[in-house]
């Protein structure tokens, strides 16, 4: 189906919101929709259980660079098991996902050129959600938002591996986001970024903020693992985020960057400013991580 465009794809004639799914459980939205040029969301999830979107152009990345006037895709809440995968989410005046309550799986997908972050888990009833994968199927690739790559709001247990924020999908060519590649904060915790097993860290790379920032004295048992900032996956120039690596602020306490086991050691090079900064935070641990050399 064309949603808010017309059948040769030219020209927007939006509805408020592309698709919206209330009340409503099993339901399955694509593959091969394209949803652009709605004055809202794209597609606006309420009250919903165990819905996929699947293999859709939520705002068009390569045609005609038209998306929608507020999310992409817009979740508050949903329920069960919630999928979003090999979907394109690109220039959306919102953020490309936006997910207020709940969890969700979130992988394959190319979210890019958003007016705000590329995915946003937001609220304290955000948890156990998946923003990626081992496989090369399974990883996003989340760039050139006007915001951060990944926006942890408040959100807690959620994992995030494998993807590549801030650089493109082939490794080696900026696609930085405008802020921070991962932003954690307002009393995040328990969330684990990379992973300590091959395959499961991030390469985040070209972002103008930080790597990655945590913040605000509730923002806690945070784990990094295993990730790469700054150099493209062939190694053959720096792609340094635009400050920090890694940043930890305003009273961000016991997280831990790095571990001796093997493996799950970031690799920091080339940041704009410092490789690691601790700015009034306590009970924070660093070990394991090469800074400033492959």
């Amino acid at each position: 189906n064309k949603i808010g465009i017309d059948k040769w794809g030219d020209i927007a004639l939006g509805n408020e919101v592309g698709i919206f799914v209330a009340w409503s459980s099993g339901n399955i939205i694509g593959p091969d929709n394209l949803i652009e040029g709605n004055t809202s969301h794209g597609i606006e999830l309420y009250q919903a259980t165990d819905t996929t979107i699947s293999n859709n152009l939520i705002g068009n990345c390569w045609q005609t660079q038209v998306g929608n006037g507020g999310d992409g895709v817009h979740l508050h809440p949903v329920h069960g098991s919630t999928v979003i995968e090999v979907n394109n989410l690109c220039f959306n005046n919102g953020n490309g996902l936006w997910m207020g309550s709940g969890s969700a799986t979130i992988q394959g997908n190319l979210v890019a050129l958003n007016g705000q972050d590329g995915i946003e888990l937001s609220g304290i009833n955000n948890l156990n959600s998946t923003i990626g994968g081992v496989s090369e199927d399974e990883r996003n690739t989340i760039g050139k938002n006007g915001s951060n790559g990944i926006h942890l709001n408040g959100a807690s247990s959620s994992t995030i591996l494998n993807n590549y924020i801030g650089i493109r999908w082939e490794g080696a060519y900026d696609l930085g986001n405008g802020g921070h590649g991962i932003l954690i904060e307002n009393g995040s915790y328990g969330n684990v970024i990379g992973g300590t097993n091959p395959d499961e860290g991030n390469l985040i790379a070209y972002n103008d903020e930080y790597g990655i920032k945590l913040q605000d004295s509730n923002t806690h048992d945070n784990e990094i693992y295993g990730n790469t900032f700054g150099a493209p996956i062939n190694w053959e120039w720096e792609a340094g985020n635009g400050k920090h690596g890694i940043g930890i602020y305003d009273g961000a306490h016991h997280n831990i960057v790095g571990s001796n086991t093997p493996g799950a050691g970031n690799i920091i090079l080339a940041s704009g400013w410092s490789g690691v900064v601790i700015q009034n935070g306590s009970g924070n641990k660093i070990e394991g991580n090469y800074i400033g050399t492959n």
